[in-house]
């Protein structure tokens, strides 16, 4: 049996999940017998797949825990010791035969300072023990801080490699100049495929979600995803999530697609229930005043479902990354408030399908897009066609990577 880490997995939303059950569908695809364990900082829905656990994330707690509190802080500091001074202290941890640091966001880079150091903790592991590991169809960069360079060259250096999911990310990551083999695709959920819907949902919720289906069939709808996340720029400057501003500005923009197309709205939770975004989509239907032509899916269908059901959309109108990923994985026309640079690589992949907003335009903007998505929404999905083939084969080419590596040791 060939045991796989997946390091640096965060949870808690839907985007995650698709990802990691797109690697979790390759991996039992295998001839090899593949045994995989997840650390993820937050819970994820990937029961419905086999041989895979899942684990809390490795903490400096965990593994200082005799150490006071003021040497971690100067061990994490430290630039070129890392390896000498885990070594002795990984024995109990990171069994595996080969690690993967897990698709998602550019958790490397200077946009999440708080968290990356931690993360670059997790391959440090690896080093120390010379456990194989890769970096699988993230985000990257940019990579602005001197010092901690110095750090992410040390424990990059010695991974296999290292696939990103834009060109922009590409770009940061070969000014950083890391040894480590390089190469771009697109994001993993593309390659995600498409199942049964016995294989992703249990016996009772099969039935529901039939009922939910045939309900559907009766009025073209319109599928809404939310934000509910900090505007963070590529130079590292943050606008905080206001939900007071946010409710008025979306609800104008949706209470005129109620008025101008007569379709149903769906919201899509896309955080698991929580709690947070619950009462955000509270408010909003409450504000948009529209009730009859607005409602909810329930939050606990997983992403596999979601992504079915954009299939069955009119259109779609996306303020999150993935649920954008859903819609063109569905070759359902959308709308994208974009958020984050990660969007506009992914987007100009189709070569922008539809206007291009972002999260601080104005409501007037949001609307004058949609009315003209809407109205252009049939060559919108050609557009989407007509690209989606290609963006899918390209992000095969992670597992095409990763599968080289998996194979070398199967055959140990």
């Amino acid at each position: 049996m060939i045991k796989v880490g997946v390091v640096n997995a965060w949870g808690a939303n839907r985007g995650d999940e698709a990802m990691l059950s797109s690697l979790l569908c390759y991996l039992n695809s295998l001839n090899s017998d593949v045994k995989t364990t997840i650390y993820a900082h937050e819970w994820l829905d990937l029961d419905r797949h086999n041989n895979v656990e899942i684990k809390s994330w490795i903490t400096p707690n965990d593994i200082f825990k005799r150490i006071p509190k003021y040497f971690r802080k100067l061990f994490l500091k430290s630039s070129l010791k890392w390896t000498e001074l885990l070594r002795p202290i990984t024995r109990e941890i990171m069994n595996y035969d080969f690690v993967i640091s897990s698709p998602a966001g550019p958790y490397f880079g200077s946009l999440y300072p708080n968290t990356e150091l931690q993360c670059l903790l997790q391959l440090a592991f690896c080093k120390a023990k010379g456990i194989p590991f890769g970096i699988l169809a993230t985000s990257a960069g940019p990579f602005l801080e001197k010092r901690r360079n110095l750090i992410r060259k040390n424990i990059f250096d010695r991974g296999a490699f290292w696939t990103v999911r834009e060109n922009i990310s590409l770009k940061y990551l070969s000014a950083l100049e890391t040894k480590i083999e390089k190469y771009t695709g697109t994001d993993l959920v593309f390659a995600h495929p498409k199942r049964d819907l016995e294989n992703f949902l249990t016996s009772g919720d099969l039935d529901e979600f039939e009922q939910l289906l045939n309900l559907l069939d009766r009025k073209s709808f319109i599928i809404v995803t939310l934000n509910k996340t900090p505007f963070i720029g590529t130079d590292g400057n943050v606008v905080d999530f206001d939900a007071l501003s946010y409710i008025p500005k979306m609800g104008t923009l949706l209470r005129h697609v109620i008025d101008s197309t007569n379709c149903q709205l769906i919201i899509f939770p896309h955080f698991y229930g929580d709690s947070t975004e619950q009462q955000l989509i509270k408010n909003l239907i409450k504000f948009v005043d529209r009730s009859s032509a607005i409602r909810t899916l329930n939050p606990f269908y997983n992403s596999e479902a979601q992504m079915y059901l954009y299939s069955k959309a009119e259109f779609a109108i996306s303020h999150r990354y993935h649920p954008t990923i859903f819609a063109a994985k569905a070759e359902c026309p959308f709308m994208c408030i974009r958020h984050q640079f990660k969007v506009d690589g992914m987007l100009s992949m189709f070569e922008n399908p539809g206007p291009m907003v972002n999260t601080l335009d104005s409501s007037d903007k949001w609307i004058a897009a949609f009315n003209e998505a809407w109205e252009t929404r049939d060559s919108i999905k050609q557009q989407i066609q007509k690209h989606l083939p290609n963006v899918i084969e390209c992000s095969q080419k992670h597992f095409d990577i990763l599968g080289s590596y998996i194979r070398t040791i199967s055959q140990k």
